[in-house]
């Protein structure tokens, strides 16, 4: 089951025990990139989906008759909380592709 909150206290939690651990082992850890940057990648994602889901582009994709697998699996792995997968073209270019494949969806190739 879905749930963005649990993914980002799980992400959150690990990211940041990881960074504390090599902190107290004497390493100069960079907070901001490493740990708010990280995460606000991530949370971006979860935005532009909640964003595009009232929007009506989500349920546009969701949908359509002459969905992709390809777009459903890139879909599908975002819901799973695999929110920082840039080899996920809907992760990588999130705010840009949602809006664009809706629209393609809409009028056809």
């Amino acid at each position: 089951m879905f749930s963005s909150g649990v993914t980002l206290a799980l992400e959150s939690a690990s990211q940041a025990a990881k960074l504390t651990i090599r902190q107290l082992g004497g390493e100069k850890v960079d907070w901001d990139r490493e740990f708010s940057a990280h995460m606000m990648r991530g949370i971006d994602v979860f935005r532009t989906f909640v964003t595009r889901w009232y929007d009506g582009s989500l349920p546009t994709l969701f949908f359509s008759k002459t969905q992709q697998a390809s777009v459903r699996s890139q879909i599908c792995s975002v819901l799973g909380g695999y929110v920082w997968d840039k080899k996920n073209p809907l992760v990588r270019d999130h705010a840009r592709r949602i809006p664009l494949l809706a629209d393609l969806v809409q009028t056809g190739p």
